[in-house]
């Protein structure tokens, strides 16, 4: 469903998404060269069950975050919700934190934004980032399997490394908080066995071995901090937007549920 074609079916509040860093370019979900479907839909169709409609924010492109923060910007511009001057929470996931924060440094945006909440993101840069100039080094065998089923990291190595330790520090330093914004983050954390075998398979790449943290998989729990915490949820990167990567139906199924839970303190922090 097409963001301004919906619009108008509800009023009670106006929520935008911002989705994660997609090297593709694409709206979807992705890991690597696997290809899940539209990152919002999931959290779309649970949130419009609850009377809720979620507005993906599209043609955020890939590139570094400020750029993505400036083309959601121009696409939110465009839209009847911000020529009626309907006001704003924000729900943003991994990347897509950091290019919320950015887009909020927009003047005329500051106004019109009552929360941003964002899920996995790496507020304080993660591992895979720091290391993606030398993996072709030194992960060779994973490497040259990425770029035989088509996905070539070397010439996408640019966009991830944004978010290692050191620029993603610098970006803090330049992207202050806004007053009379409420910022928040959802906790989201497993311990190593609790992981799909897709995170499972990748876990020593992009982890520090030397830290001892919980993680979404992706993302260490210290990293997805920033201002308060909205709430806490066992839920690995992808199940975050409603991709569920487990075999094990039982396991699935939990994690379906603390999804949905998630979902719930949502709806619950934004009307209160």
């Amino acid at each position: 469903m097409a963001f301004c074609s919906v619009l108008t079916e509800h009023r009670e509040m106006t929520v935008l998404f911002f989705r994660g860093l997609n090297t593709f370019g694409d709206e979807d979900f992705r890991m690597g060269p696997l290809r899940f479907g539209p990152a919002h839909k999931p959290l779309f169709d649970l949130l419009q069950k609850k009377g809720i409609i979620l507005y993906p924010l599209y043609e955020m492109g890939v590139g570094n975050i400020w750029e993505m923060a400036e083309r959601a910007a121009q696409y939110l511009f465009r839209s009847e919700a911000w020529r009626r001057g309907d006001r704003f929470h924000i729900i943003a996931h991994s990347t897509g934190g950091l290019a919320a924060r950015a887009f909020l440094q927009i003047p005329k945006v500051q106004k019109r934004v009552f929360t941003l909440t964002t899920i996995g993101t790496p507020h304080h840069g993660c591992y895979i980032a720091d290391q993606v100039h030398d993996f072709h080094k030194k992960q060779t065998s994973l490497f040259l399997l990425l770029k035989i089923v088509g996905y070539d990291l070397k010439s996408r190595r640019s966009w991830i490394s944004h978010l290692s330790h050191p620029s993603v520090r610098e970006f803090n330093e330049s992207c202050p908080d806004i007053g009379g914004i409420q910022y928040g983050h959802l906790m989201c954390a497993l311990q190593k066995h609790e992981l799909s075998w897709p995170y499972l398979l990748g876990y020593r790449n992009v982890h520090n071995p030397e830290i001892h943290d919980l993680s979404d998989g992706l993302i260490e729990a210290q990293s997805q901090v920033w201002g308060k915490e909205v709430g806490s949820f066992q839920l690995e990167h992808a199940a975050q937007i409603g991709y569920f990567l487990y075999m094990k139906p039982s396991l699935k199924k939990r994690a379906r549920a603390q999804f949905e839970e998630m979902v719930d303190r949502l709806v619950k922090y934004w009307r209160s």
